[in-house]
């Protein structure tokens, strides 16, 4: 039986998806790389992040408000206090960030989709597009939309 091929450095079997760290020595995923800040191997893909100290996806920047990384496309709600997706707005009513294709319904006092209609016969939203809305009102033929 032959012999395994093992690394000149730290003696670990060769593979070839495995390859050597020499600040960690020792041998790592053919897919990590050292980060110095860290002092560890991570993902290829991630990048460090001095703020909060720990290596981040590259589609991610840091919310100093939040004092962590979110993704880039987010944004921070300074009256939720949390960071949101770019494409959202705060309810003032619901205090709660919602997607901008969010309405308020006063008469639910929540926030529903653009395309949510509310019924007056049983006091709730429905999707008028995609629902097949069946209460009392619309099986007697009374129904009613605000």
């Amino acid at each position: 039986m032959g012999e395994l091929n093992k690394c000149d450095k730290c003696n670990t079997p060769k593979h070839p998806h495995i390859k050597h760290c020499d600040d960690c020595n020792r041998c790592v995923d053919f897919f990590l790389s050292h980060c110095k800040e860290c002092n560890k191997c991570t993902r290829a893909d991630l990048e460090h992040c001095n703020k909060c100290s720990k290596c981040t996806n590259n589609f991610s920047s840091h919310c100093d408000k939040c004092n962590t990384c979110t993704p880039k496309r987010f944004t921070h709600c300074d009256t939720c206090k949390k960071c949101i997706h770019i494409d959202s707005n705060h309810c003032n009513i619901c205090n709660d960030c919602f997607p901008k294709e969010f309405i308020h319904c006063q008469k639910c006092n929540k926030c529903v989709d653009k395309s949510f209609k509310h019924c007056l016969e049983c006091d709730q939203c429905f999707d008028l597009e995609n629902d097949e809305h069946e209460c009392e009102s619309v099986l007697n033929g009374s129904f009613h939309l605000s």
